[in-house]
């Protein structure tokens, strides 16, 4: 315990000197020099007058435990005046106070102490600099680190430079169920699920449930057969890096099939609950309905990952299953389509996409 407050207490020192330059108080000038109670009888009737470097000061006197006045009720006393003039440096001592009490008598003074520690970085760079809020944070339980979120929001009616957010996307995020993929039973050549969860896995929120559609438009599936009969090659993917060197040319074998199985979608619907944490939507009023309860997500992030409806086909297989047809569709908040119905070719046991067929893209003015 004295290791862990003596580190932060080292860090702190090192952050603290004031400028020679400042025609200040000698107050001041005695405390650069180390010359800690010179300072402390020059600048005791500064605090008492409210100043905030001078309060500030004091504390640090007082906290000292190298001097005979060492007084930790008092030195919180001065240091809370400073810090509620947004001091940052009494901001910064005082979490290494609360830190030090927290460890030794209640754990609730660890949550005083990071929330300190934040609202010293919010206001001093050089505090920001300073490693001791994250060693702080590593003592605090999950329960404590919420505790310290909520602080955080009722202290920025008075400290608005607080910066909650950022905290949470700090904290260390628990491992959740939802990460693990289930298997791609459906052999869809885009998994859904595995695209929805690299949306917000490496963010300090989870999105709640996955939206798929119950089944694909039929204007979609139309405009897709039109292509096929229309089109003599379909050219490569400019992103395709593969064993294809040709645009694909199918065979009239292959567009019958293809436009008979084509036709069969428009009938296709995917059951209920297909994936983990998912919901079928069957109408456009239910997918707006999801996009307009998504608005009410507390963030700007969480609005954007997780406001997401998926709509996909089942593979139209050919040439042995080398080659596939697949639809992967995305409606984002906003009114923004990506929509691709594609052709895909097995290359080393994973599907790579070789040719679109037909594609559209939509976004609100």
């Amino acid at each position: 315990m004295k290791k862990i407050t003596f580190t932060l207490l080292y860090c702190f020192l090192t952050a603290i000197s004031f400028s020679q330059n400042n025609t200040f108080e000698d107050g001041l000038k005695a405390f650069d020099a180390k010359e800690y109670m010179t300072s402390f009888e020059i600048m005791k009737p500064h605090a008492e007058a409210g100043n905030a470097a001078a309060q500030f000061i004091v504390g640090f006197c007082y906290f000292n435990k190298d001097l005979l006045i060492k007084n930790n009720a008092l030195a919180e006393s001065y240091l809370l005046k400073s810090a509620k003039q947004k001091y940052g440096r009494a901001m910064g001592l005082l979490a290494v106070l609360y830190f030090e009490k927290g460890m030794k008598k209640d754990s609730k003074y660890k949550i005083d102490a990071l929330v300190w520690a934040e609202i010293a970085a919010a206001y001093d760079l050089m505090q920001k600099r300073m490693t001791t809020r994250h060693l702080i944070k590593s003592y605090l339980s999950d329960e404590e680190l919420k505790k310290v979120v909520q602080v955080l929001k009722e202290k920025k009616k008075d400290f608005d430079k607080i910066d909650v957010q950022a905290f949470i996307a700090s904290l260390p995020k628990p491992k959740s169920d939802k990460l693990t993929i289930p298997k791609n039973t459906l052999g869809l050549m885009k998994d859904p699920y595995r695209d929805w969860v690299s949306r917000w896995k490496y963010d300090q929120f989870e999105c709640d449930t996955i939206h798929y559609t119950k089944s694909i438009d039929v204007k979609i599936i139309n405009e897709t057969i039109a292509k096929i009969e229309s089109t003599k090659e379909f050219e490569l993917s400019s992103l395709y890096r593969g064993k294809h060197t040709e645009s694909i040319k199918l065979t009239s074998k292959e567009k019958e099939f293809i436009i008979e199985e084509l036709s069969k979608l428009t009938t296709h619907e995917w059951e209920k609950e297909l994936f983990p944490y998912s919901k079928r939507l069957d109408s456009p009023e239910e997918i707006q309905a999801t996009f307009d309860m998504m608005e009410n997500l507390e963030s700007e992030a969480q609005k954007g990952r997780c406001a997401i409806v998926y709509t996909f086909s089942k593979p139209i297989f050919l040439r042995n299953k080398t080659l596939a047809l697949f639809l992967d569709q995305k409606r984002y908040r906003g009114n923004y389509t990506q929509l691709n119905f594609s052709f895909y070719s097995l290359e080393y046991k994973r599907w790579q996409k070789l040719s679109g067929v037909y594609q559209y893209y939509e976004s609100s003015p």
